[in-house]
């Protein structure tokens, strides 16, 4: 309800900041949900390779051993060559699952952030961030981060929840600002 002229002072100040929790509350379903945009992209297409390699091997791999061996003694090296690749191609799909699931602890590690009334190391939590914003798929491919923090910095008397909504819009305001930039 909007304050009236005959409000106090108290109440318009205790309206306006309702207002400005709400606000800040819609931002964070905003980036969350850019997050998570962001997390079922990068989780969808490891996913689905790794699903699809491993219904292969599965399915082929014994039977292939011995024909190989049986049948192709000669091509013997060559199917080492092709079992190594396919194993490189394993490694790599493993180190982007891990990679998606370092993104979900830091994520779920900047969600506890939040709700921390204390004081606050800004260092970690822009520390904990970065990762997150891999999810945003310009940051993962447009981005290159060179993350140096400024030692011994002090503690910040602001809620987690404030704090992270406000390097959140920089690191925004940043991206916007690269991916209008002509470089």
């Amino acid at each position: 309800m909007l304050p009236e002229a005959s409000n106090t002072v108290e109440e318009i100040e205790e309206y306006l900041h309702r207002c400005y929790e709400a606000l800040l509350s819609k931002d964070r379903q905003g980036y969350l949900g850019g997050f998570v945009h962001g997390l079922i992209h990068n989780i969808n297409g490891p996913l689905q390779n790794m699903s699809m390699l491993t219904e292969l091997i599965a399915a082929g791999q014994d039977r292939a051993d011995q024909f190989v061996s049986v049948h192709l003694p000669d091509h013997l090296e060559d199917w080492k060559q092709a079992q190594g690749k396919q194993k490189q191609r394993l490694q790599q799909l493993s180190d982007q699952i891990a990679k998606v699931a370092e993104m979900l602890r830091e994520l779920v590690f900047l969600l506890e952030l939040e709700r921390t009334e204390g004081e606050m190391d800004v260092n970690l939590t822009v520390a904990r961030l970065v990762p997150v914003l891999r999810a945003d798929l310009f940051f993962k491919h447009q981005v290159a981060v060179e993350l140096r923090l400024a030692p011994k910095l002090p503690l910040t008397n602001l809620p987690g929840g404030h704090l992270i909504v406000a390097l959140v819009q920089l690191f925004r305001n940043a991206m916007q600002a690269m991916h209008e930039s002509a470089i």
